[in-house]
């Protein structure tokens, strides 16, 4: 059931969502306003982890397919593969939940989940 305000979110634009944040420019601008606000056992310790996973997660290749929506909420899974300094190679996926505000954007005022795994690849 929807909140007073909140605004539903259509497959199509749901969709938009999904792979508008697969784009370059999205990603360094989700990192920046990733380390923003976290209720993660704190902000500083939240931008700390994050300086240093971003550090190592060279050649960083990301791929976001819609999941499900309903309402004002989508779940994303995702996919992107990385090295480190070493040429280990690795692949990251996990699920994303998002809540958009009344405006129908998903910004600092909205939530956001994440759940992350990152698995070794051998060649």
């Amino acid at each position: 059931m929807r909140s007073a305000g909140e605004r539903s979110v259509s497959r199509k634009t749901a969709g938009i969502h999904a792979t508008q944040s697969e784009s370059p420019w999205r990603i360094a601008k989700t990192r920046a306003g990733a380390t923003a606000q976290s209720s993660y056992r704190g902000v500083l310790k939240w931008k700390r982890f994050l300086a240093r996973k971003w550090a190592r997660e060279l050649d960083y290749r990301l791929i976001k397919e819609l999941w499900a929506f309903t309402g004002p909420r989508i779940a994303v899974r995702f996919a992107y593969e990385w090295h480190d300094d070493f040429k280990n190679w690795f692949r990251s996926y996990g699920n994303e939940n998002w809540e958009f505000n009344e405006a129908g954007l998903h910004d600092a005022s909205a939530r956001m989940y994440q759940r992350l795994a990152d698995q070794g690849i051998r060649a």
